[in-house]
């Protein structure tokens, strides 16, 4: 059986969460105009009707998270490129706040830090990076990938006198 080019709306009224969210990814790849706001259909689609599914709404939520930042670096000017910054925030947000436990968390809080210093405020990515810090015992590379964007986000707010130990403690802790 051959694939559509891309999945439509009539696909997705009788699809599982996973299948949609596979149609949603099928979609993204075929990359044009028309498929991805299909993609947005059905991640959309996925939160509505599966509101509270860590298999379901967890990784919609992501996904929606990427694509919202994945149009903040290709939008013409920068009022837009917040506004799209800003909505990926929201996503994982969203998807940490509501499964703060999950695999995915880390995921989430990284993605929310990483869109907090997209959108200028050094401040609440610092936070949330430590505070990955604090929470994520169970995964080096994140708390590598913390450690690192702590020393960058202090540095360029020009406090390399606090951003060195992070930077030296990067390459200490997490040297491979």
């Amino acid at each position: 059986m051959e694939l559509p080019s891309y999945f439509d709306v009539s696909h997705f009224e009788k699809a599982s969460p996973n299948t949609l969210y596979w149609m949603a990814e099928h979609n993204l790849k075929n990359g044009s105009t028309i498929a991805v706001a299909r993609a947005k259909l059905a991640l959309d689609r996925i939160l509505k009707q599966y509101p509270g599914t860590e298999n379901g709404e967890l990784p919609a939520l992501l996904l929606l998270a990427k694509m919202e930042q994945q149009n903040a670096e290709k939008a013409a000017n920068a009022k837009e490129r917040a506004l799209f910054y800003t909505f990926a925030y929201k996503y994982y947000k969203l998807a940490y706040d509501q499964y703060p436990t999950s695999d995915s968390a880390g995921i989430a809080r990284m993605g929310q830090a990483d869109m907090s210093l997209a959108l200028g405020d050094a401040t609440s990515a610092i936070l949330i990076y430590r505070d990955i810090l604090k929470f994520s015992r169970r995964s080096p590379s994140a708390q590598a990938e913390a450690t690192f964007k702590v020393g960058k986000s202090y540095y360029e707010q020009g406090h390399v006198e606090k951003a060195f130990p992070y930077f030296e403690a990067t390459y200490v802790k997490y040297q491979s």
